[in-house]
């Protein structure tokens, strides 16, 4: 005996024990069309695969392929003017050339000529108590900055600005 009639006897006991004699021909007949079923879905899963890659293809091709040219869009206008520069010819140019007058100024009648020399010089520096002694009571010496200082009397008023040392 074969193994598949071996099978079929063991089924053909079973269902023979129990059921009715058209049993076993109707869950042939289902069997067949639960297979045949399946069968069908496979076939449409694969043609519904392959129709979604032809889109695909076919929507790709038609973006990019689809011949029309690109519109050509006016070139809006500068919002400025483009100067272009040359050198001007020899003839157009204008040269200077300088003088060779001497001028020479002398002092007049009203012009007083003062001349000053090193060693004449008879003032020295002093420190800030020479210059408040000098300027009485009633002086102060405010610090403006580490090299300025203002000396300020008594007589100032509030409104008036000091002179800076």
């Amino acid at each position: 005996m074969t193994p598949q009639s071996e099978s079929d006897d063991l089924l053909s006991e079973v269902l023979a024990e129990t059921t009715s004699p058209g049993f076993r021909d109707e869950i042939l007949r289902e069997t067949v069309r639960c297979a045949r079923c399946r069968r069908a879905m496979r076939t449409v899963r694969r043609a519904g695969l392959a129709a979604v890659a032809l889109a695909f293809a076919a929507g790709l091709f038609w973006r990019w392929f689809d011949g029309k040219k690109p519109s050509l869009v006016a070139v809006p206008q500068p919002p400025y003017t483009l100067v272009l520069t040359q050198h001007l010819a020899d003839s157009q140019t204008v040269r200077t050339v300088p003088l060779q007058a001497i001028i020479r100024t002398e002092p007049g009648a009203n012009v007083v000529m003062i001349r000053t020399e090193p060693d004449q010089l008879s003032f020295r520096v002093i420190n800030d108590d020479e210059l408040l002694a000098l300027a009485g009571s009633g002086a102060a010496l405010v610090r403006v900055s580490p090299h300025e200082a203002r000396l300020i009397r008594d007589s100032d008023s509030v409104g008036s600005s000091s002179r800076p040392l």
